[in-house]
């Protein structure tokens, strides 16, 4: 928080003068995230509204409620599969810092660069519908 708190200014009088409207907005979103940093870091990331700013809060103020976070972000992509939506992979790349479609890589594969979870031998475990409209007009068996 005393990273990113904006530098204090002072009148002609040396009375300190009010954060800008635009400073507040930015000092209040990072205590917001910083107090209950999973409910409002995950809520922000779902909304598509989380932005550098409060990331840098959650990663240096938080490191475990942001570590949860990016968890539980990685696991929800890899299910979800590519493409995702354009504003998810944008709020994504804002979590991770990256391009998602790298973290995606890196998460969906294993050391040696093939797909965790097994080898894909390149056909379809059932027969697609062209095969079966195929089998049909022909009297092809299996």
């Amino acid at each position: 928080l005393l990273a990113h708190l904006p530098t204090e200014q002072f009148d002609r009088w040396l009375q300190p003068l009010p954060l800008s409207i635009v400073q507040q907005d930015r000092l209040d979103r990072m205590v917001a995230v910083l107090e209950q940093p999973l409910e409002r870091g995950r809520a922000l990331l779902v909304s598509g509204t989380l932005d550098t700013l409060e990331r840098d809060a959650l990663k240096e103020g938080r490191p475990e409620a942001y570590d949860a976070i990016y968890a539980q972000a990685v696991r929800e992509m890899a299910t979800a599969g590519p493409p995702l939506p354009a504003w998810a992979d944008g709020v994504l790349g804002i979590l991770f810092g990256r391009d998602a479609a790298h973290v995606f890589a890196e998460e969906t594969t294993d050391a040696d660069g093939k797909p965790k979870g097994g080898q894909f031998t390149g056909k379809p475990p059932v027969p697609t519908p062209a095969e079966q409209q195929d089998t049909i007009r022909h009297g092809k068996a299996g």
